[in-house]
């Protein structure tokens, strides 16, 4: 048997094809600049996971045959659409890092390409750019560069630090540095120091912590605002309290911060050192309320989630410490219990529309427990889109996450595993449907029938593709693995979901 190939002449045909524009189906908009790219359909499904997905839904996009897409670049879109059809791209140190994003946010099926296009960003990893592609790779989960970048950003540090290159880091790369497990600053009170400079880089300040005792107060206090958002994120058990008492005698740290750092290393001292080690990771994001023992807090009336919890006050301090935002603690009521609201589309809808941002736990039937966490007030967006009644679409909501606990004995690995949305994928990180309960990205879904009053598992069950979609894979998952997609409920489908309930601030109405 003999076969025939010429893999240049169909690809040439193929590229006559977007060329021309003769029979495309559909477009891809720029939504900063709103160029129109005419693409065909059966192309972009073969080459791209992301058109795979929307094309197989009954999104608006799909139906009326165009999206709007941002963050790629018009001349990184157009080399781009012709590598799906031609299968040719040049690429170089000047758009390494667009095409890789582009091929991340379209999800572009052609790893050979991919994994060429990062090998090629590794060879040409320099001081200048290993923080950006860490960000980029942290942020799309690519393990090899994100592993890659980080060994040279350890191994270069003191020069990166010289020439200032975390000075320059935007607000969510901050976020994204303080996030991760790597060891760039080794110490806490080395990133509490490097934060504090970003700071002062920011507010166009004297770059060296030696000029802090010449600031005034108006400047100590701008920097004491401009690094709130992070402080949550230093360790301050793991630092002395030598060290952050010239930070607190300014009133740049608060005093209670110092004080609780100083209590706990007196106690310390007196303590063996298992029970050391139980307290430095039991308190170790709450200074601010830090005592020696877990103070006493209740439970949300009526929540038995929570209440089956082995531990329930560790259970809250942790929400509380995952969605800093989220009055948990002090100001959450349950507005929503399936088992004593009803466990149907209406119910859901009648009880947690219009109630601001909003937290849901799931329970299994196997005592698993998990859930995600919303910003945004569902009806409120509707209103100001005016979106007709009874309609599904997409939320954006770039403060999203969704999570797992581990409900186990309690140990010191035991702690909540958070995935915050992907911040270009915002724009689907909320989907609202009348006859749909929550559902985050195609991450965690509960659907049901057509009929808001059918309970949510008659016709249609819930599941979960987490990794595919829209939230951050967590590390140690891979996209399409069966550990994957099994990772919150236990199963990979049809989730036995026992009890389901929202909460939120008792002053959001």
């Amino acid at each position: 048997m003999q076969f025939y190939k010429n893999q240049s002449k169909l690809a040439n045909d193929f590229s006559t094809f977007l060329e021309t524009k003769i029979f495309s189906d559909f477009q891809i908009i720029n939504e900063n600049t709103n160029t129109i790219f005419n693409c065909h359909k059966f192309v972009l499904f073969a080459r791209s996971s992301y058109f795979q997905g929307l094309f197989r839904s009954q999104m608006k996009e799909s139906q009326e045959g165009k999206v709007e897409i941002s963050g790629i670049t018009d001349q990184t879109m157009e080399k781009i659409l012709n590598f799906l059809y031609s299968g040719t791209i040049e690429y170089s140190p000047e758009n390494a890092f667009e095409l890789l994003l582009a091929t991340q946010k379209l999800m572009i099926t052609d790893e050979n390409f991919v994994n060429t296009l990062i090998s090629f960003i590794q060879q040409n990893i320099n001081i200048e750019n290993a923080m950006d592609a860490f960000v980029l790779s942290y942020s799309f989960n690519i393990e090899n560069l994100s592993t890659f970048c980080s060994s040279f950003i350890q191994k270069n540090i003191k020069e990166l630090q010289k020439k200032g290159i975390f000075n320059s880091l935007t607000e969510q790369e901050i976020h994204i540095i303080l996030d991760t497990n790597q060891t760039f600053l080794e110490k806490e009170i080395q990133k509490l120091r490097s934060l504090i400079l970003w700071a002062q880089s920011k507010l166009e300040l004297p770059l060296s912590t030696n000029e802090l005792t010449s600031f005034s107060k108006n400047q100590i206090e701008a920097i004491r605002n401009k690094i709130s958002p992070f402080i949550h994120k230093i360790h301050f058990c793991e630092i002395s309290p030598l060290d952050i008492f010239p930070y607190s005698s300014i009133g740049l740290i608060s005093e209670q911060i110092y004080t609780n750092i100083n209590n706990l290393n007196i106690f310390l001292k007196k303590s063996n050192e298992k029970l050391a080690e139980f307290l430095r990771f039991k308190f170790r994001n709450d200074f601010k309320n830090f005592q020696i023992f877990v103070p006493k807090i209740s439970t949300p009336k009526g929540s038995n989630i929570i209440r089956s919890f082995s531990r329930e006050h560790y259970l809250l301090h942790k929400l509380q410490e995952s969605i800093p935002t989220f009055d948990f603690i002090n100001s959450c009521s349950l507005i929503y219990s399936s088992l004593k609201d009803g466990f149907t589309p209406k119910e859901f809808h009648l009880k947690c529309d219009n109630k601001g941002p909003c937290l849901v736990l799931f329970k299994t039937q196997n005592e698993i427990i998990f859930g995600g966490f919303s910003s945004v007030d569902k009806k409120k967006e509707e209103q100001k889109d005016k979106k007709k009644e009874n309609q599904s679409y997409w939320i954006s909501d770039p403060n999203s996450l969704i999570f797992s606990l581990k409900t186990g004995p309690f140990d010191f690995s035991n702690h909540i595993n958070v995935a915050p949305i992907i911040n270009t994928r915002s724009d689907f990180a909320i989907f609202y449907a009348p006859n749909c309960g929550p559902q985050f990205g195609t991450d965690i879904v509960v659907s049901s029938s057509k009929d808001p009053s059918k309970p949510f598992d008659t016709f249609y069950s819930s599941y979960g593709d987490f990794g595919v979609t829209k939230f951050t894979l967590l590390s140690g998952l891979s996209q399409n693995h069966r550990k994957t997609r099994s990772f919150f409920a236990g199963v990979e489908k049809d989730w036995k979901i026992q009890v389901m309930e929202v909460f939120a601030q008792e002053n959001s109405n």
